[in-house]
């Protein structure tokens, strides 16, 4: 009996940061390793209302198939 795919992702803000992004423990930039559009992704909400460097942020994600 098949199941549907799930996953789910947590993220946590952390203010006064110097924009360090965590995802699964490890660095953003070796996490995504030469796909710097998808780190782009994460960091355009921070862009758009100009607070980039301003928070760490930390990403779980468990699941998905």
């Amino acid at each position: 009996m098949g199941r549907r795919k799930t996953s789910v992702a947590r993220v946590r803000l952390f203010p006064a940061g110097n924009g360090d992004i965590t995802i699964n423990g490890k660095n953003a930039r070796s996490y995504f390793g030469q796909r710097d559009a998808l780190l782009a992704v994460i960091a355009a909400p921070f862009r758009a209302v100009e607070l980039e460097n301003t928070y760490n942020m930390s990403i779980r994600v468990v699941g998905g198939g």
